[in-house]
């Protein structure tokens, strides 16, 4: 078998998932610039490839990167999402301690924080909060929330690793696909789109830890596909202003089910 195959077989629902968030956005741009035959068809192969992928989840759930893309970050697993939270838990649980420590380093950081965000949409944001901290917790650079890839500078052509500002660098640092991860995950625990359902559903403050909900917060100016969302916790109710197009909200779990939630839209 070639090398480029064995790779590709390694990482088969990784690639496909991320075909599949390709064929959703292309469709959807075709619709919204009216070329709806183009739209119906990228939706037909997404639908058909997402089929193909759930029907390879079992023999490929023991590959540690079908944890990193199986909902977030376009839901491909959501019609078996029990199942993936199952073995999402089970794999947790070889990679982490008791306490949630990383039994191991982690090498490949940018996967560890999109397995966090699977947890996230999964509604168990206390896994994403332990993969958080211990991340704040361990950082190249303390308080510059920098971190790492591999075991030792692999970019050592020319003048590359003293760029970086190490003069014995442990790992690739700073890296930067990394730190987009971490920044997308952090702004998606004030606020992300739901949208693998018949309607499109904004989720305020999944990431939300209970404790807080003690006193009043405040987040304003997160981008959600064109429009701006601010939101406030008075300490007994959610209050939303969206500017832009009418999207419907819901309160992340943190808050419970019934939890009140005041909407304003804003022109």
């Amino acid at each position: 078998m070639p090398k480029s195959t064995r790779i590709l077989r390694k990482i088969l629902l990784f690639i496909n998932a991320a075909s599949f968030s390709g064929l959703k956005h292309a469709a959807r741009l075709a619709a919204i610039t009216g070329h709806d035959e183009e739209a119906k068809a990228w939706n037909h192969e997404a639908e058909t490839l997402q089929q193909a992928w759930i029907n390879a989840f079992d023999k490929e759930s023991g590959n540690e990167r079908t944890y990193i893309c199986s909902l977030w970050p376009d839901w491909i697993g959501q019609p078996i999402q029990s199942k993936f939270s199952e073995k999402a838990l089970s794999n947790w649980n070889q990679v982490h301690d008791s306490v949630g420590d990383y039994k191991a380093l982690p090498l490949w950081t940018y996967f560890d924080f999109a397995s966090a965000h699977q947890w996230l949409f999964l509604q168990q944001p206390e896994y994403t909060w332990k993969t958080l901290e211990w991340f704040w917790q361990h950082q190249c650079s303390p308080g510059l929330y920098s971190w790492w890839e591999g075991n030792g500078e692999e970019n050592s052509s020319g003048r590359w690793a003293n760029v970086r500002g190490w003069v014995h660098p442990k790992h690739v640092t700073p890296h930067y696909w990394t730190a987009a991860m971490a920044l997308a995950l952090q702004l998606d625990m004030l606020a992300f789109l739901d949208d693998h359902g018949p309607e499109p559903v904004v989720v305020i403050g999944e990431g939300v830890k209970p404790e807080w909900l003690s006193q009043p917060m405040k987040v304003e100016g997160i981008r959600l596909h064109g429009n701006t969302i601010n939101w406030q916790w008075d300490g007994k109710a959610l209050h939303v202003s969206v500017r832009g197009t009418k999207m419907k909200i819901k309160a992340g779990s943190p808050f419970g089910e019934n939890a009140k939630i005041d909407i304003e839209y804003l022109n």
